[in-house]
């Protein structure tokens, strides 16, 4: 329990600190009501939605009044869709939350199965798997991205190159994920089971004569999940928090592209809420990954 109210003592400052971080960077990025007012705006326009929005106070008056209202639960009101923050980012938090469940289960299968074959049979095996996990490493994102939309899309029109209206649309959006996601997940999982194999309770299980595809699912992926764990926590909290580049390529209409069309815009309370989550989902994701250490093994202990 102890460790428990540490940590999430922990991950409340790390959140505190990221608000804080980008709520100065923001408001000292630029002028919003500049932007809200237009090109052909007049100086006394633009001071006018200054003062509307409050932005004309001392900054330290505008960080203190801001962390009060996040108490309370309100996030503030988006300066460009006139709607609270929280409900705007909350209408797209749902394109990006199926995105993300999607792209993490199929890395997840690729990044496990992957690694587990070239720990068990290595040499032409591993030397191919490698091979396809270093060539996806390498691989950017959105170049790949445009890569799928040029092949699958404009060559062959199988799949829809943008938008959210069937299923097919998260086809190509989803494999761009997993290909970035899933090298990672490969890599440990097979250095992972490799680092348990010379262990005594390995030979002590060939010896009784166990099977070796037993002595792997019951034991070996069993202790090697504790850095697996790791590492999917991170990818997941990576892959809700908003995928901007993915989203972008793919006009998925998402926190990602949101977060892109925020901070053109300088859309301060959009922008810190969705600071908030990331945050609160990066920390969270580590916190579970933590807790979980005990589970998968009882000789961990928390101090």
């Amino acid at each position: 329990m102890r460790f428990v109210v540490i940590r999430t003592a922990q991950a409340a400052a790390s959140v505190w600190g990221a608000v804080t971080i980008v709520f100065l960077a923001l408001h000292l990025a630029g002028n919003p009501a500049a932007i809200i007012a237009g090109p052909t705006a007049t100086a006394e326009q633009i001071r006018l939605i200054a003062v509307q929005l409050g932005l004309d106070r001392p900054l330290y008056v505008q960080y203190l009044a801001y962390l009060a209202h996040l108490v309370t639960g309100d996030f503030g009101f988006s300066y460009q869709a006139q709607q609270p923050a929280l409900a705007v980012f909350l209408s797209r938090l749902r394109y990006t939350a199926a995105l993300a469940s999607t792209g993490f289960t199929l890395a997840l299968v690729l990044g496990l199965a992957c690694g587990l074959l070239m720990a068990r049979f290595g040499g032409v095996v591993e030397r191919i798997l490698m091979a396809v996990v270093s060539g996806a490493q390498s691989l950017p994102s959105f170049w790949l991205g445009l890569l799928l939309i040029l092949i699958f899309s404009v060559t062959l029109h199988w799949l829809p190159s943008s938008g959210s209206e069937s299923w097919k649309s998260m086809i190509l959006p989803t494999v761009t994920m997993a290909s970035f996601l899933f090298p990672a997940l490969a890599r440990i999982t097979r250095q992972s089971l490799l680092d348990e194999l010379p262990s005594e309770y390995v030979r002590t299980a060939r010896a009784k004569g166990m099977p070796d595809g037993l002595i792997w699912r019951k034991h070996l992926l069993r202790n090697a999940a504790l850095p697996i764990v790791t590492i999917a926590a991170l990818q997941l909290a990576y892959m809700i928090g908003g995928a901007v580049l993915t989203e972008t390529v793919f006009a998925w209409p998402g926190v990602g592209q949101l977060t892109v069309q925020a901070v053109q815009q300088l859309d301060l309370p959009v922008v810190e809420t969705i600071v908030i989550f990331a945050a609160v989902t990066f920390v969270g994701a580590n916190l579970l990954a933590d807790l979980l250490y005990s589970v998968l093994d009882p000789r961990v202990t928390f101090r």
